[in-house]
Formats: structure tokens, C-alpha cells, sequence
């Protein structure tokens, strides 16, 4: 079985499962509202994306410096793959191939140049003095004809929010341009100016002085589902963790100053704090889903947008993919293979581990079937 048929018949599980009571997807937000009031309300769907966090960067996958209860919860909750890859092995050619479904190739956006002024694809005449053949300069924003599955799930009557790093282009290129109703904190930068207050982003008040950015990000994704968890919504929540600049809190970095790592491989004080801040704000975002009564409704999927970071701080790396090859940036192993966990309540097994191959390409329709929608055929090539 292919990875693309593994990921819809769990789906169709999942949409059996939950809208029994439904003989027609609806199509629209009337559709929805009256399937609704029928008891068959869809399915909320979290999509949390982890930013330059490694294969090996959590205890679930086998780290044991890193501390994060709260990821290897999730787990413990769902499905864990272990031979899943990013569709790129940097960060906004994955993020655009989540949001369309699509080969990042197919949109031009090759490398994180989202940042930059508006440019499309385009092959030079001549290559640069430095480089061995000419290259492509690659899209440096979202395609404004692109359906993404923001817009999709919005279609289909849901509440959308984004929260965390955007890096997907300039204005008019933002969330709210691509199918979400809400920005929080994302714009077109890779890595935030600072992760203490004052933000210095225009999508994002500051907080009080040093405030961290991982806990306001979350502490407004829990604000967001308290006050919309009575509608059916679709969050893409994408902290901004653990991409540089690494900057941790004090306090953390003391505590890991003091630990060893058992397997003498990882060794980043700072990288540990972030990691732990970041396992601490998707814990914040699970739970405003059981303080609403949301948890067993929720379809929450969690991943990595490429390897860890080649970045050193005072000489350390601040993380490994080891035994794998390489890190962010190569196509090894060590720069596309990503975590990537399950909770699907009532449909997947707690605890179980998958080692089919799957890949960020496959969320934009395994999402649409786990919500009973109908697949975007002029959006993907799908047989």
C-alpha cells in the first residue's frame, strides 16, 4: 500500500467514525450549520509544525537530553511515524507544500527566500561566479491561484486561524490573504526578530519586557479556542520554535547546563530550554481542547518542517539527526525526516507506531477526508 492510500483509508476511518449520521458532505457554510444542528458537527483539526526540530529532538524519538512530556503524550495518544519526511529540507517549501498539497517544485519555491521582495520562478542566462551551473531563482511567495487548504476548510464553513511563523511572502501574501480568518504573530521574516518582548512584529502586540514568544503564542492559540472552540475550526498553529536566534529562558538554560545527555550526543543547553518552552506551549494548546471538551473531536497532527540546524553556539551544535546522515539544508536523511504523530480519539490506537512512509504533501486530502470533505481534484493530481 502507498503512502497516499494509507493516509486515506485512515481518513475515511476517521470520517466514518465521526458523521455516521451524514449521507452528504456539506458544501457550504448553510450545508454545514444545518449538519450541525443534525448532531453531525465535523471534526476540529490543530496542525501543529515545529520549526527546525529533528528527527531525534524529542523523547518520543528517542532523545534523552531534550525534555518533552507533553509531545510524548501525544504520542502515547496516537500514532507516531517513524519514517516520515518533509517535502523539502527547509522550512517555507514544506510550509507551502502543507498549505497546497503540493510538490514544492510544482509552485517554484525552492528555497526560504519568502522574505524577500516579490519574485517569481525564473532561469537565468548565466550562473553566479560561485556556482557550478545555473540555477533557478525560486518564488519568493504563495501563488495567489493556489486553493489552499485554509481556504478549503474556511469553504467549508470552518473557522480559521493561524498562529506562529508565516515566511510564506510579503503583503499581500499573508495568512489572512490564503484562507485565514485570523493572524496571530505571522509574517513574512524565517525567524522572529527577537523571542523576547518587545516582538517587533506588526501581527503581534508586545507583551510585557521579556515576555517569551513561545508562551504568548500559545497562551493566544488557548485564548483563540476558548472563545471559538463552539464551531467547528481548523488551526494551524506554527510556533516560531526552535529556529534561530536561540534565545531560551535563563532559568532553562541553567537547568540543562546541569544535565547530561546519556547517549553523549546532544549537548545544547539553549537548544534544550527552546525545546522545552515549545513542548510546554503545544501542552497550553492541548489544553484549552480538554478544558472545552474538544480533545475526543479534535484531529491534532504534529510535525517538523525539516532536520535540525547546522548553527553552533559557543562551539556545540545545538542538535544531531544522528544515526542519521546530515542535518537542515541536505536532502539525507538528517534534513527530511521529520517527526510526525496522530491523535485521531476513537480512530487511531494510542500508542502505535507506523513505519509506512508518508509525507507533508499528504495532509492538505488526508485532512479534507478526515473532515468528510470533498477532495480539490483541479488542486491535486490525485487518481
Amino acid at each position: 500500500m502507498d503512502r497516499r492510500n494509507f493516509l486515506r483509508m485512515t481518513a475515511a476511518a476517521c470520517f466514518a467514525g465521526r458523521t455516521s449520521a451524514m449521507t452528504k458532505p456539506p458544501r457550504d457554510r448553510r450545508d454545514m450549520a444545518a449538519a450541525q444542528k443534525g448532531g453531525g458537527r465535523r471534526p476540529n483539526v490543530l496542525l501543529i509544525l515545529a520549526d527546525d526540530l529533528g528527527w531525534k529532538d524529542t523523547g518520543c524519538y528517542g532523545s534523552t537530553y531534550f525534555e518533552t512530556p507533553r509531545i510524548d503524550a501525544l504520542a502515547a495518544g496516537g500514532m507516531r511515524f517513524t519514517q516520515a519526511y518533509a517535502a523539502n529540507p527547509l522550512c517555507s517549501p514544506t510550509r507551502a507544500s502543507i498549505l497546497t498539497g503540493k510538490n514544492p517544485d510544482r509552485l517554484g519555491i525552492t528555497s526560504p527566500w519568502c522574505h524577500k521582495p516579490k519574485q517569481d520562478c525564473y532561469m537565468p542566462e548565466r550562473a553566479e561566479p560561485f556556482q557550478r551551473m545555473v540555477l533557478p531563482q525560486p518564488r519568493t511567495y504563495l501563488p495567489d491561484g493556489e486553493y489552499t487548504l485554509a481556504e478549503a476548510m474556511r469553504d467549508a464553513g470552518y473557522r480559521t486561524v493561524f498562529a506562529g511563523k508565516w515566511h510564506l511572502g510579503l503583503q499581500p501574501h499573508g495568512p489572512t490573504d490564503n484562507g485565514f480568518d485570523r493572524n496571530i504573530g505571522g509574517m513574512s521574516v524565517g525567524g522572529p526578530p527577537s523571542y523576547f518582548s518587545p516582538y517587533c512584529n506588526p501581527h503581534l502586540e508586545d507583551g510585557p519586557p521579556n515576555e517569551y514568544l513561545t508562551d504568548r503564542l500559545a497562551a493566544e492559540a488557548a485564548a483563540w479556542i476558548d472563545a471559538n472552540g463552539d464551531h467547528p475550526f481548523f488551526m494551524c498553529y506554527w510556533p516560531y520554535a526552535v529556529h534561530s536566534p536561540h534565545q531560551a529562558k535563563s532559568e532553562y538554560i541553567r537547568y540543562f547546563q546541569k544535565k547530561k545527555d546519556p547517549r553523549g550526543v546532544q549537548r545544547c543547553p539553549t537548544m534544550a530550554a527552546m525545546i522545552k518552552s515549545l513542548d510546554e506551549g503545544v501542552g497550553k494548546v492541548l489544553d484549552a481542547l480538554s478544558r472545552n471538551g474538544l480533545a475526543e473531536n479534535t484531529v491534532v497532527v504534529f510535525l517538523g518542517d525539516n532536520g535540525p540546524s547546522k548553527d553552533e553556539i559557543n562551539g556545540v551544535e545545538v542538535s544531531t539527526a544522528s544515526p542519521l546522515r546530515n542535518k537542515k539544508g541536505s536532502l539525507y536523511e538528517g534534513g527530511v525526516r521529520v517527526p510526525f504523530i496522530i491523535r485521531c480519539p476513537g480512530v487511531v490506537e494510542p500508542a502505535t507506531v507506523s513505519g509506512q512512509v508518508v509525507v507533508s504533501t499528504d495532509l492538505y486530502p488526508t485532512v479534507l477526508e478526515m473532515c468528510g470533505l470533498d477532495l480539490n481534484r483541479r488542486q491535486h493530481r490525485l487518481s
